[in-house]
């Protein structure tokens, strides 16, 4: 097995048999002066440990040997690495820790190896990568933890395997990828957690893949998306949170699909839709909450089922809907 080599400033280089990487791996060998610019991990590494290159500014290349045995990178393990442009991640790994990549603002490429085994991505591993334009999260991965990709300013496309196997975007997790797109929403995802797209001021179309299985849109999950023009919300989904959709103002159609298992539209869900014209509530709405639809300038008509199931239209919930002409209030 290959030890790990760690290449200084000064062209001096010191090799490590660590089978966990440390700083202690390498600092004691940084020249005075120097820095260290570069790290080729070798075979015999099974773990890279929390902050191991924590505000390493200088190191520019992380090389994996093609038969790595790493299984883990830990927390902040590379965080505040501002010179570090692109990483490979081996098969052999199976999580990303917390933070492990959070501002490194210089990142512009992260690419997983064929057959990745990586399962979750940490908190905050990706937060503030503000040079990252695109990133495909591996079949294999099952959690994207909280603001794992908030503040990729300029990140314009995720891509989800046909296959994924996602169960949860979890909170904060893409808030203000201000580059955004579009995103599908893969089949194995069940839960949107609060702000996870918050403040996506340029995406436009949010899909749901056919057989969707999202049980629940989070608290303030689109909150100022002012880009976004229309939404499906799928059969699945039976909470839409407080905030929802908040000042979505580009936002001129909700489309409920047929058998809509919604039963509450939260409080402030679609405040400020300025674009929104028409909404058709579904016969499984029990609840409508307080300004749910208030401030929806140009909201003409609400049209309940015939079999509506709303007991509740709690106060202020159409409040300021100057362009609203009419209301049939469901027995």
């Amino acid at each position: 097995m290959t030890e790990t080599i760690f290449k200084f400033s000064d062209g001096s280089t010191h090799n490590s048999p660590d089978t966990t990487l440390t700083s202690s791996s390498y600092s004691p060998y940084i020249p005075a002066g120097g820095s260290l610019t570069e790290v080729q991990v070798g075979t015999i590494v099974e773990s890279i440990g929390d902050y191991c290159f924590y505000e390493r500014t200088s190191l520019t290349t992380v090389t994996f040997d093609a038969e790595s045995r790493v299984t883990s990178i830990g927390n902040g393990c590379f965080e505040n690495c501002s010179g570090l442009t692109s990483i490979i991640i081996p098969t052999s790994v199976e999580t990303l820790g917390s933070g492990a990549f959070q501002i490194c603002t210089s990142l512009e490429t992260v690419t997983f190896d064929a057959d990745s085994i990586v399962t979750s991505i940490g908190d905050y591993c990706f937060n503030y990568c503000s040079g990252l334009t695109s990133i495909i999260i591996p079949t294999s991965v099952q959690t994207l933890g909280s603001s794992a990709f908030a503040f990729c300013q300029i990140l314009e496309t995720v891509t989800f395997d046909a296959e994924s196997q996602v169960t949860s975007i979890r909170d904060y997790c893409f808030q203000s990828c201000s580059g955004l797109t579009s995103i599908i929403i893969p089949t194995s995802v069940q839960t949107l957690g609060i702000y996870a797209f918050q403040s996506c001021t340029i995406l436009e179309t949010v899909t749901f893949d056919a057989g969707s299985i999202v049980t629940s849109i989070g608290d303030y999950c689109f909150e100022n998306c002012s880009g976004l023009t229309s939404i499906i919300i799928p059969t699945s989904v039976q909470t839409l949170g407080i905030y929802a959709f908040q000042s979505c103002t580009s936002l001129e159609t909700v489309t409920f699909d047929a058998e809509s298992q919604v039963t509450s539209i939260g409080d402030n869900c679609f405040i400020y839709c300025s674009g929104l014209t028409s909404i058709i509530i579904p016969t499984s709405v029990q609840t409508l909450g307080i300004y749910a639809f208030a401030f929806c300038t140009i909201l003409e008509t609400v049209t309940f089922d015939a079999e509506s199931q709303v007991t509740s239209i709690a106060d202020n919930c159409f409040n300021s809907c100057s362009g609203l002409t009419s209301i049939i209030i469901p027995t």
